[in-house]
């Protein structure tokens, strides 16, 4: 399936922009990026595709939430669907972040 198409598709269906973007050379889409560019046709396999969108939208979504709850959200780095954030304390344990969860 052609990148861009692809992209065109999932967002005329109304999915998160902000996600949609990162589909860029230096963005967290990167590799779909790179996989397209590796294909002569400009092709993805459609599971790359679902694959990041599912795991970005849950990603995403946990961020918002934090950002909802402390001050400042950094995300360390990001592999697939695994995430590694910092958040300061800002009074709270981690208990309580984890009773929220």
């Amino acid at each position: 399936m052609d990148l861009t198409e692809s992209i065109n598709k999932v967002r005329d269906r109304g999915f998160d922009p902000m996600i949609l973007n990162q589909i860029k050379n230096d963005g967290l889409g990167a590799d779909l990026i790179i996989e397209s560019e590796l294909d002569e046709n400009s092709q993805i396999r459609i599971v790359s595709l679902v694959s990041y969108l599912y795991a970005q939208r849950l990603g995403f979504g946990v961020i918002k939430f934090l950002c909802n709850i402390f001050s400042q959200v950094e995300l360390l780095e990001q592999c697939g669907d695994f995430y590694k954030l910092r958040v300061p304390t800002d009074g709270y344990t981690i208990g309580w972040l984890f009773g929220q969860i």
